[in-house]
């Protein structure tokens, strides 16, 4: 079980890595590990810890857009090369987290806020009637839409460009993994192409409804922007000795972040553009803004964290209890880093 939840925690992070953002994979690998472990803080700080790395370092993402514009770049890609030793150790800190926890607990099953605990081993059922019992084929059966999707999901860009140096079209995109995945559910025999819909609209709303609640919750600290504070913040933290700035800096954008962190690119956007105009390199704005993204990881109004709470059906204020150990021990690492390397 140790090496299983080891594993989710380097799919999720290549996953999000490959597409840019987070939450949408933590919806769909948070359920596959926590059918077998449950709600294990070591899995979804792990997790947490690997996604938060992942998206900020990725050659997809906004933040890292945004970082390397903030530094000069025209192109994310020398951001990105100085960004990847550490996108890769918060992977293996993830992973090690992970496989530490669940091997310690001998890979017992931990209820989440809605599964309550009883006496001996627990015998899992889902929807489908799936048991600790279930036959192999069946297991697989069930798991080939899943499996699909996140292949997709973390091969589908290499692929794409492959297929355009050989002069084809791309084939991958987010409408061939949608109608795919639902295809395969109903050839599985999992459900009929009407259940299969209404669940893609089912998932779709989760996300969807969150986005919407984000918006207005970054409408208020745009507000609050306007008024000077986080540019004010950042401005103080240049003050410090010179030995030191990139490492208060970091600190401080994983503190602001907790309180504003439904989107990392925001916060970036608060308070990178005074360092951006102090010369910072993209290394020591890469590392301000994986403390950023560390920090999103305790906001209550971040889209990954909201995805943590439903996959492994506990309540958000829990996944940020459980988070907050992992992620500012993993500031104060980017700090200690920013320092040795800044």
């Amino acid at each position: 079980m140790e090496l299983l939840a080891a594993f989710v925690v380097m799919l999720q992070a290549f996953a999000t890595y490959t597409a840019g953002l987070g939450a949408g994979n933590t919806v769909i690998t948070a359920p596959l590990i926590a059918a077998a472990v449950g709600a294990t803080p070591g899995v979804i700080i792990g997790m947490a810890i690997a996604t938060a790395g992942a998206f900020t370092t990725s050659p997809s993402s906004a933040e890292s857009a945004l970082t390397s514009r903030l530094a000069g770049l025209s192109d994310v890609g020398p951001y990105v090369a100085d960004m990847r030793a550490f996108f890769l150790l918060a992977v293996a800190i993830g992973m090690a987290i992970a496989w530490w926890d669940v091997r310690r607990r001998k890979g017992a099953f931990v209820p989440g806020d809605d599964i309550k605990a009883t006496e001996g081993a627990p015998t899992l059922t889902d929807d489908f009637g799936v048991t600790l019992a279930t036959p192999a084929r069946q297991l697989w059966a069930r798991a080939t839409p899943a499996l699909w999707l996140l292949g997709a999901v973390v091969l589908g860009r290499p692929l794409n460009d492959l297929f355009v140096a050989w002069g084809l079209p791309q084939f991958f995109s987010p409408m061939v993994y949608i109608s795919i995945t639902v295809v395969l559910v109903f050839l599985m025999r999992l459900g009929t192409i009407d259940s299969a819909a209404q669940k893609f609209i089912e998932g779709g709303s989760f996300i969807l409804v969150r986005l919407f609640a984000v918006g207005l919750f970054l409408a208020f600290v745009n507000m609050i922007s306007d008024i000077g504070a986080f540019q004010l913040i950042a401005k103080a933290a240049l003050q410090v000795p010179k030995e030191f700035v990139v490492s208060v800096a970091a600190l401080v954008g994983f503190l602001i972040a907790i309180p504003a962190g439904a989107y990392a690119f925001a916060v970036m956007g608060l308070i990178g553009p005074a360092l951006g105009a102090e010369g910072f390199t993209p290394l020591q704005l890469g590392f301000v803004m994986m403390a950023i993204g560390m920090g999103t990881q305790m906001s209550w109004s971040q889209l990954n964290v909201a995805s943590l709470s439903y996959g492994f059906k506990v309540s958000i204020s829990r996944i940020v209890r459980i988070n907050a150990p992992g992620v500012i021990a993993m500031a104060l690492l980017l700090a200690g880093l920013a320092y040795i390397f800044g």
